[in-house]
């Protein structure tokens, strides 16, 4: 019982760690800004950004992997996975202030929900590219949360449709929750715009 609260727990902890301030510090840079993989890369050039990205990606995964060699069980798999998520989105060491936390999900559900993250991923990228290419839409969204979104819509689809065990499919739904709580304001214009594009 004591390690079914302790996981998640120190999970939040590992989530909240980030390599955005000692890169940015390297470089000699003032943190501006999410403490994410995309605007490391912005701030300090693509390798570092993939540094950060893959930091975060290890920051989902070896929390749920850990909880699954204690055996621990599926709901604690889960709830590790969502702590480290809730920790890069809201790092109890930045202030509270970080990133999509994309990256962390991604390592999280290569090892909970690994059949579907491959569509899921494809479902990003197309839903991505469509809003790129998108003139009205592009104008009022950012492509990344919108091919999130597209995602991790499909990531619980999919798992409902596979009949994943409830922690899971809750799983698949806390995450997509996360993001939207974070960027709430990205959520809204990116309806609107698919509103106003479908009237055209």
């Amino acid at each position: 019982m004591m390690l079914a609260i302790l996981v998640p727990a120190l999970s939040y902890l590992v989530g909240s760690l980030s390599l955005a301030p000692l890169i940015l510090f390297l470089q000699h840079r003032p943190i501006s800004g999410s403490t994410g993989a995309a605007n490391v890369a912005h701030l300090a050039g693509v390798k570092w950004g993939i540094a950060a990205g893959i930091f975060d990606f290890s920051k989902g995964l070896v929390p749920v992997l850990v909880a699954h060699l204690l055996g621990l069980g599926g709901w604690v798999m889960a709830a590790a996975g969502l702590a480290a998520v809730c920790g890069h989105i809201w790092p109890l060491y930045f202030g509270f202030r970080g990133g999509r936390g994309l990256n962390t999900i991604i390592g999280a559900t290569v090892f909970l929900l690994p059949r579907e993250l491959p569509v899921a991923f494809a479902v990003a990228i197309m839903v991505g590219y469509w809003v790129k290419r998108s003139k009205a839409v592009r104008s009022r969204v950012d492509p990344i949360p919108a091919g999130a979104a597209g995602g991790l819509i499909t990531t619980i689809l999919l798992s409902w449709a596979f009949r994943e065990p409830a922690c899971l499919i809750s799983y698949a739904l806390g995450v997509a929750i996360l993001p939207m709580i974070s960027g709430i304001s990205d959520l809204f214009a990116f309806v609107s715009a698919l509103g106003k594009e479908a009237h055209r």
